[in-house]
C-alpha cells in the first residue's frame, strides 16, 4: 500500500509530515470521546479527552470525520463544540 502524505509547514509540523494513517487513529480517538459524551465537547475537552498531545492532530482529526459527514457543530458559551451526527 503506498502511504499518502500530508506535509504541515505550520505551527508543530515545520519540515515534519503526518501519514493519513495517523490522521484516521487519531479521528477514531475523537469519534470515541464523543460517542461516550452525553453533552458536546469543545476542542479542548476532545483534545484532553483523546490524549492527543498536539492541537493540529485534533483539528486534522476533526476534519476527517466532518469530511464523512460524522459531526455536529455548535457554539455554545462562546465555545466552539462539535458532538455526533446521530
Amino acid at each position: 500500500m503506498i502511504k499518502t502524505f500530508i506535509s504541515i509547514t505550520r505551527n508543530n509540523y515545520t519540515d515534519k509530515e503526518m501519514t493519513i494513517d495517523k490522521i484516521g487513529t487519531n479521528a477514531g480517538a475523537v469519534w470515541r470521546i464523543l460517542d461516550a459524551s452525553e453533552t458536546p465537547l469543545t476542542i479542548k475537552e476532545i483534545k484532553k479527552g483523546t490524549k492527543i498531545s498536539i492541537l493540529n492532530d485534533v483539528y486534522l482529526a476533526i476534519g476527517w470525520l466532518a469530511k464523512e459527514g460524522k459531526l455536529v457543530f455548535g457554539d455554545e458559551d462562546k465555545d466552539f463544540t462539535v458532538t455526533l451526527r446521530k
